[in-house]
């Protein structure tokens, strides 16, 4: 697993609507902020959910911050959080 999952990241949605989400091949990203406190789980294709980071946290910028990432949750990484 190369990003660190938190469940105290799920600030726009909770943890059914991931589990859900996975379950029905929806695609669920991770913002890592790398510290700035706004790490979060977004429900979206790729470019509306980093159009939703950028628009949320860097609104003059086309590209996230230095350290921050936008990665892919894979559905067993999700249930390795929960301990399933």
């Amino acid at each position: 697993m190369g990003v660190q999952l938190k469940l105290t990241d799920l600030l726009s949605v909770d943890e059914k609507e991931v589990t859900d989400a996975l379950r029905e091949g929806r695609d669920v990203w991770h913002l890592d902020t790398a510290g700035a406190d706004g790490n979060d789980f977004l429900i979206m294709d790729h470019a509306t959910a980093l159009a939703e980071a950028l628009n949320r946290h860097a609104p003059d910028s086309s590209e996230l911050p230095p350290g921050w990432r936008l990665t892919k949750v894979a559905p067993e990484d999700w249930a390795r959080l929960l301990g399933a």
